[in-house]
């Protein structure tokens, strides 16, 4: 996840694209074909601890063993760890590593150091560049490139959803409270980061906290994620262009972690060491009423997939 945050795949060893088969096969098909060659062997794939790991664990690493006769190992490592581990492993040369599942805005750093193998080559060779274009651009665009150069591609899209509970937002009881005290109609949902925060503050004090009013990611490799978007909204800038000064804390990045901390008052205690899971599990217990997080809240909180 993570993770999950919204992953691309950085392939840095791709000699399973040994052979092309019959151009009518699909490009899965085609690799299928090829790969069975080193059937016996081992792929070492770094991706993100968890939840996010049960998919190579699970599905995608047995399937692929089925298919091929390739074993893949999956090496877990925690989000706030993997950046780091990963340039570790590549200025050693170790070569403990042969693919990376990552976050995408940590491509272009990787590729400058030298730690992704370009791709294009392959994707010209074997004929796939046809059937990428059918990624919707704003994956095939932002989650592959590095510049011009092909590095990975994307096995996520994932996009931040914002949940409510309905039961909670649309009881009229609570409804005609919020318009009293706060001389509008209470919004369902909140369109914007004050409505949020008017919504989250009132349920909670209304309520005594059963349920908060709301519950976001606030560990750190999760917050920067959400910190991110909302200063990117507000205006902000990671950096002077001019300079290249870092320009965090400018009025806009202040003015959004001074938001986050009033926010916290609102939500569940220890709200402040809130992961995906943690995050996860307050809203499906019910603990929370709004949040914010990836795709999978939706159907399990559904009772599907679970």
């Amino acid at each position: 996840m993570n993770c999950r945050t919204i992953l691309a795949t950085a392939v840095s060893a791709t000699a399973i694209l040994a052979s092309l088969p019959a151009l009518a096969q699909s490009a899965a098909e085609r690799a299928v074909e090829a790969a069975k060659q080193y059937a016996g062997t081992e792929i070492t794939i770094v991706w993100e601890a968890g939840l996010q790991a049960l998919d190579p664990l699970n599905f995608s690493g047995p399937k692929w063993k089925e298919l091929t006769g390739i074993d893949v190992k999956v090496i877990e490592v925690p989000t706030a760890e993997m950046f780091t581990k990963i340039l570790q492993e590549h200025r050693a040369g170790t070569g403990a590593y042969d693919a990376l599942n990552v976050i995408p805005s940590w491509m272009a750093d990787l590729a400058r150091a030298g730690a992704l193998e370009p791709l294009d080559p392959y994707v010209d060779k074997y004929g796939y560049r046809d059937e990428l274009q059918t990624i919707a651009p704003v994956y095939r665009d932002n989650q592959m490139l590095v510049g011009d150069t092909i590095y990975g591609f994307p096995d996520d899209g994932d996009v931040f959803v914002f949940y409510y509970r309905t039961d909670v937002l649309g009881d009229p009881e609570i409804q005609a409270a919020f318009k009293e005290a706060k001389g509008y109609d209470l919004p369902v949902p909140p369109t914007d980061w004050q409505q949020f925060y008017d919504v989250s503050c009132f349920i909670t004090e209304h309520t005594g906290g059963k349920p908060y009013g709301a519950g976001l990611f606030r560990d750190p490799p999760y917050a920067q994620q959400m910190f991110q978007e909302r200063f990117r909204v507000a205006g902000g800038k990671f950096f002077d262009p001019e300079t290249m000064q870092a320009t965090v804390n400018s009025e806009a990045g202040v003015g959004v972690f001074q938001s986050m901390l009033e926010e916290n008052k609102c939500m569940p205690p220890g709200v402040e060491t809130w992961g995906f899971v943690e995050n996860l599990a307050a809203f499906l217990q019910g603990d929370t009423a709004m949040t914010i997080s990836w795709p999978p809240y939706g159907r399990w909180a559904a009772g599907y997939g679970l």
